[in-house]
């Protein structure tokens, strides 16, 4: 297994998103919750984050909130 981390905050207009580039990470063929495992933390108190993989070399997190602080780790197979 190997992992990787890191803190981002989403954008203050809908849809809150941040997009965090990975690179050197390549996530060619990673697929969430089968072959790359995401936890994340939002700072804010009833504040949600998700993820989507958009490319082989960044992820897509979604808020509920707007500037919403986050950290995450990845572990991946």
């Amino acid at each position: 297994l190997k992992f990787f981390a890191g803190a981002s905050k989403t954008s203050g207009t809908p849809p809150y998103t941040a997009v965090v580039n990975v690179s050197p990470v390549d996530l060619t063929g990673k697929t969430l919750n089968q072959t790359l495992f995401l936890g994340t933390t939002p700072s804010q108190s009833g504040a949600t984050v998700s993820a989507t993989i958009n490319s082989s070399t960044s992820i897509t997190f979604v808020s509920n909130n707007a500037n919403t602080d986050f950290t995450f780790i990845a572990t991946y197979i």
